[in-house]
């Protein structure tokens, strides 16, 4: 288990673009090998999909110390920067994607299958997966508060589009 996402760390962690992952990830989430070894366990693409998000959380709280606020003339100033990082998850769900308590709240309604959460799991940690690459470029200033923004509702809305293939499990 877990293919997908472990090839998506490596090319993040080998310096590939924001773009060049996100380009694999929609290709690898249409179907493949990648794709069925994620969903092979799907109690695991489920939690794995929980534990994603709450480092993810950690990580987005962490924002006011490394993007400490200024003070000018008797003015406290927060850094944009870091506002920008704190509502990672709001531009996420904005692009539309489900968060993890999206869908266990869609299960325990009845509105969707296991099998289904199984694969949005997945949609999201693929998504988990590529935003701290955007944190990390706000970060080293290659990204402004706008377009930080706005790319992460675009990543969230091509991957959002991308058909998750069902998968027969053995």
């Amino acid at each position: 288990m877990g293919a997908l996402i472990d090839h998506l760390k490596a090319l993040a962690g080998d310096g590939a673009s924001i773009e060049d992952v996100i380009t694999v990830a929609e290709a690898e989430l249409a179907g493949g090998a990648l794709l069925t070894s994620e969903l092979e366990d799907p109690a695991g693409a489920i939690a794995g999909a929980e534990e994603e998000a709450e480092e993810l959380n950690l990580e987005v709280q962490g924002a006011l110390q490394r993007f400490p606020a200024s003070q000018s003339a008797g003015f406290h100033r927060t850094d944009p920067r870091a506002m920008a990082v704190i509502a990672t998850m709001a531009y996420a769900r904005r692009g539309g994607v489900y968060l993890p308590k999206d869908l266990e709240e869609m299960v325990a309604e009845g509105r969707v299958s296991e099998e289904w959460h199984a694969r949005e799991s997945v949609r999201i940690r693929v998504l988990l997966t590529i935003l701290p690459m955007f944190i990390a470029s706000i970060e080293r200033g290659e990204l402004i508060p706008a377009t930080f923004a706005t790319g992460i509702t675009e990543v969230a809305e091509r991957l959002g589009r991308v058909r998750i293939p069902q998968v027969a499990t053995t």
